[in-house]
């Protein structure tokens, strides 16, 4: 595996991680008043959302970004190619995203 790959996923992930904190901070904090005291019909929903927001935090940072890299890299499943740049007539540069991402099943 490439460490830029690595890198890249490990910085996007800290970049990240302040934003996805606070929400699921404020999130759980604001359902459990709502889970002591709410009742027998909103506590048990409040447990299954806190642990469901607390589930996919996980996921979110730590399991997709692993198989994203095992995608890219190992599998080749994704195949990245480079920008392509092209000059029109009025020489502007711009760049051709046409093929920027395709999967390796569309070849």
């Amino acid at each position: 595996m490439k460490i830029r790959s690595w890198r890249a996923v490990i910085d996007s992930g800290l970049v990240r991680l302040r934003p996805v904190l606070v929400t699921v901070l404020a999130t759980v904090s604001g359902l459990i008043p709502l889970a002591i005291e709410g009742g027998p019909l909103w506590e048990p929903m409040c447990y299954v959302q806190i642990a469901g927001v607390l589930l996919a935090t996980r996921v979110t940072l730590g399991i997709v970004p692993v198989v994203y890299v095992l995608c890219v890299e190992n599998l080749k499943i994704i195949r990245w190619e480079p920008e392509r740049h092209t000059v029109p007539e009025n020489g502007h540069p711009t760049a051709d995203r046409s093929g920027d991402c395709a999967l390796a099943a569309a070849r």
